[in-house]
């Protein structure tokens, strides 16, 4: 019992000392959620009360542990829950859910760079700025392209998937080559 003590008062005094950039990088996760839950009920899709509370509390605990793997379960939960209960139109909505789910990813990874009182460099900052740029450009690109196509949504997944798939290949291997050429 007094090791669970122990990391209780740990959390709560790394909590106590939160940079007001820390505060600012950790809301993303509950703001975050919470606009993806609006924008799923603006869709025309069906939140139950039960899974809001889930959702929140789920972001609240990313909030509290960025660096722990309560960020990909929100993320599942809230994407899993869209697909399920959220028509499947290729709207506005689904852009914007993309978009806060990006958000609530940026800012769970900045936070977990260091301990609570960490003040991130403004290089850094910007660097995963410039990052999260190009995802969110490259997301309203397929969606666009996903958007406009004369078939709708049924045989344009799949060639939307793929062209999804080529830049994301093509990513990880310019990555991969700038990892390569720095060692």
């Amino acid at each position: 019992m007094s090791s669970v003590s122990a990391r209780l008062t740990g959390l709560l005094d790394g909590l106590s000392r939160l940079s007001a950039q820390q505060w600012l990088l950790r809301a993303s996760a509950p703001v975050g959620a919470s606009v993806v839950l609006l924008l799923e009920r603006l869709a025309g899709g069906d939140v139950q009360p039960w899974f809001l509370a889930v959702a929140l509390l789920q972001a609240l605990l990313v909030a509290v542990m960025p660096d722990s793997s309560a960020g990909l379960v929100l993320v599942l939960l809230l994407g899993v829950h869209w697909a399920m209960f959220a028509p499947a139109a290729v709207t506005g909505w689904v852009l914007g859910a993309a978009l806060a789910l990006l958000g609530v990813h940026l800012g769970a990874t900045l936070a977990s760079y260091g301990p609570p009182s960490l003040v991130l460099h403004r290089a850094l900052v910007l660097r995963w700025g410039r990052r999260a740029g190009a995802v969110a450009a490259g997301t309203a690109a397929i969606w666009l392209l996903v958007r406009v196509s004369p078939s709708g949504v049924g045989p344009a997944g799949g060639w939307a998937t793929g062209l999804a798939l080529l830049v994301l290949l093509a990513w990880t291997v310019r990555l991969t080559r700038m990892l390569v050429a720095r060692r």
